[in-house]
């Protein structure tokens, strides 16, 4: 039986986008959306750099190389600059190039708002606003060098 080009990127994204050859870099990769968009990017053929703060990227980073993917893990904190910018320039020394940046790690710490507490509020600040900020502002300078780039910013509930 004949599968229709919609069943057909059900099962293989590249019916529908083959990004063989693309390199991208997923913040918030050790789980979720991000692990979950990480694995569509390696499955339609890009070189994936799974970037997080939390040791379950590691996990992610292998389970994507047992599907034959192109995946590397880095453990990055964005809400440091400095970081970020190494971040970018490990995934451009290791894949030639930075083609795609998702911007997907975040933090929540659910809680009545008169019950939270001002550190909270400065690491939401820091990781949800500053990260994402970061991670745009370098990869940003590297796609205008190279003249080509995308930049995804994820937001969820």
């Amino acid at each position: 039986m004949s599968r229709t080009l919609d069943e057909e990127a059900m099962f293989d994204p590249r019916a529908v986008f083959d990004l063989t050859g693309t390199s991208v870099i997923v913040t918030g990769a050790g789980g979720g959306i991000g692990t979950a968009i990480a694995r569509l990017f390696v499955t339609a053929g890009a070189s994936v750099l799974c970037a997080d703060v939390l040791d379950r990227v590691d996990e992610t980073t292998a389970a994507l190389q047992g599907l034959g993917g192109r995946a590397k893990a880095y453990r990055v904190n964005i809400a440091h600059e400095a970081e970020v910018r190494a971040m970018t320039a490990a995934a451009v020394d290791r894949f030639g190039r930075l083609d795609v940046m998702v911007n997907c790690a975040a933090i929540i710490r659910t809680c009545l708002t008169a019950d939270l507490e001002e550190e909270d509020l400065d690491a939401h600040i820091a990781v949800n606003l500053k990260g994402v900020f970061f991670g745009c502002k370098a990869a940003a300078a590297v796609m205008t060098a190279q003249g080509s780039g995308s930049i995804v910013n994820v937001a969820s509930s």
